[in-house]
C-alpha cells in the first residue's frame, strides 16, 4: 500500500481505538500499571491532569487496551505543544523569614 493509504488506515484504526467504549461490566482498562504509566507520561510532558481533565481517562485506558506502551505515549506527548507548567513560586512563610533573620544575625555576629 502507498504510504498515504497506510497512514490513513493507521489513523482510522487509532480513531476507532480512542473512541471505543467497553461493554457494561467490563473494567475500564486491562492493565492498571499501563494506565498509571500513561497518566505519569502525560504529567511528565504536560503537567498533571485536573479532576475535570480526568473525564478523558477513557482515552488513556483505550491506548493501553490497544497495546500502546506508556514509554511510546510519553515520547509522543513530549513532541506536542503542551507545556508542563512552571512550579509556582511561593512566598516564604513567616517561620522561614524568622529563620533567615536568625541565621543572618548569627553570621553578622561572627
Amino acid at each position: 500500500a502507498p504510504p498515504a493509504a497506510a497512514a490513513a488506515a493507521a489513523a482510522a484504526t487509532a480513531t476507532a481505538a480512542l473512541a471505543a467504549v467497553r461493554p457494561a461490566g467490563q473494567p475500564l482498562v486491562d492493565d492498571w500499571e499501563c494506565f498509571k504509566g500513561m497518566l505519569q507520561a502525560w504529567a511528565d510532558s504536560c503537567g498533571y491532569i485536573s479532576q475535570y481533565g480526568m473525564k478523558h481517562g477513557r482515552t488513556f485506558a483505550n491506548l493501553c487496551n490497544a497495546g500502546v506502551a506508556p514509554q511510546d505515549f510519553g515520547a509522543a506527548a513530549a513532541r506536542t505543544s503542551c507545556k508542563k507548567p512552571e512550579p509556582k513560586q511561593q512566598a516564604p512563610s513567616q517561620l522561614q523569614l524568622l529563620q533567615g533573620v536568625d541565621s543572618s544575625a548569627a553570621t553578622a555576629a561572627a
